[in-house]
C-alpha cells in the first residue's frame, strides 16, 4: 500500500467518523419534557439517548486519533 493509498483511506475513515459523530450529538441532544409523548416513551428515548452518548464518547478520541495519524 501506498502512502498515497493510506492518506486516502484515512482521510476517508476521518470523514465517517466526523459523520457518525455529528449524527450521534443529534441523538444525544437533551430530550423536552414538552413533547407530547408518554410516560413510557419518554423513559425509553432517555434510554436511547443514554446509548447514543455512549457511542458519542468512543467515537470522539477514535476521530483525534485518525487525525494525528493523517497529519504525520
Amino acid at each position: 500500500m501506498t502512502s498515497e493509498e493510506i492518506k486516502a483511506k484515512l482521510e476517508e475513515e476521518i470523514a465517517q467518523t466526523e459523520a457518525q459523530i455529528l449524527r450521534l450529538q443529534e441523538l444525544t441532544k437533551p430530550i423536552s419534557p414538552n413533547d407530547a409523548i408518554g410516560r413510557v416513551s419518554r423513559m425509553d428515548a432517555i434510554n436511547n439517548k443514554a446509548l447514543m452518548k455512549i457511542r458519542y464518547v468512543r467515537r470522539k478520541p477514535n476521530c483525534l486519533i485518525l487525525n494525528v495519524y493523517w497529519r504525520m
